[in-house]
């Protein structure tokens, strides 16, 4: 009676579900087997088991993937968006998880493959392994009707923010093929980041991309003057500038864009003009040529992976 009480009360505190392991911890095989055969337990999923009489709801079937799982998945897309709260969505209908292991259709569940879930991808709501806000929304983006009001909705609510999605889309849609990439341009004004926006955002990439990292706001003297650089690899005479839209604009500044950019090649510099537009539209082109660049000037880089 005890161990019947004790699996009562393992059972109550999850929904009425227990799994094969606790349940072997108090009785045998042969009355777990005898419970499931006089229908007294169910099984709802792989070595997963609710107590016949307690209700079946929506939170107890996504405890049940989780008793299942464990590790290595997390609920994404619409039921990620369910339980994080975003407008418009509701808990109901096919479960939707993301698994880093490939695994067979199953039951109301639809399964995506990733080959990493990173930690800043993930959160949790409750106990559950949920992708966060940011990976959310890049996952439902081409399925929702109304894009721009989920956005505006999560800005307002502060619950992310403009640079967070765009660190989200450079690691998860570098192709720039979704619907998100317009509209987080609309939103920053097109190529209008302010500086230190530009300076991580080329740190990002760099990162990613297992390149050295330079040295940044380095000043120098050119041709007698002294310049700040953005980023300086100074033993290879490669500097990067991360060129915003708005700062060189006007006709003033285009012509001292390019008077400071002579200078520098006739002082033995070799500058790459850097947009935003082209860091979070195709940064795989820009890093390739600073590797090939790097390279050809004597520096030993590790393979690309």
């Amino acid at each position: 009676m005890d161990r019947e009480l004790a699996l009562l009360r393992r059972a109550a505190n999850q929904d009425g579900l227990i799994t094969r392991a606790d349940a072997l911890k108090l009785v045998t095989r042969q009355q777990l087997e005898t419970r499931l055969r006089k229908k007294r337990w169910d099984q709802v999923r792989p070595r997963v088991y609710l107590v016949t009489g307690a209700p079946r709801t929506r939170s107890q079937a996504l405890r049940a993937i989780f008793l299942w799982l464990r590790r290595g998945f997390a609920f994404s897309h619409s039921t990620a968006a369910a339980l994080l709260k975003f407008r418009g969505y509701k808990n109901e209908g096919d479960v939707e998880l993301t698994r880093t292991r490939r695994t067979r259709a199953a039951r109301g569940l639809r399964i995506h493959f990733a080959r990493r879930l990173p930690n800043e991808d993930l959160t949790e709501v409750g106990e559950l392994p949920v992708t966060n806000v940011e990976r959310t929304l890049v996952e439902v983006a081409a399925r929702e009707k109304n894009l721009k009001a989920l956005v505006d909705d999560l800005l307002s609510k502060k619950r992310t923010t403009l640079d967070k999605l765009l660190l989200a889309l450079i690691r998860l849609n570098p192709s720039g093929s979704s619907p998100l990439w317009p509209l987080v341009d609309a939103y920053r004004g097109g190529e209008a980041p302010t500086e230190s926006e530009l300076e991580r955002l080329v740190l990002e990439v760099l990162t990613k991309a297992g390149l050295p990292l330079p040295k940044k706001q380095k000043a120098l003297y050119i041709a007698g003057k002294l310049r700040r650089l953005d980023f300086i690899y100074e033993e290879f005479s490669i500097v990067i500038e991360a060129d915003g839209y708005i700062t060189h604009s006007s006709t003033e500044a285009f012509e001292s864009d390019r008077t400071r950019q002579n200078e520098m090649v006739v002082s033995g510099l070799i500058p790459l003009r850097w947009t935003w537009r082209a860091l979070t539209q195709m940064p795989n082109t820009l890093t390739s040529q600073l590797r090939q660049l790097l390279i050809s000037r004597g520096a030993v880089l590790p393979p690309v992976v």
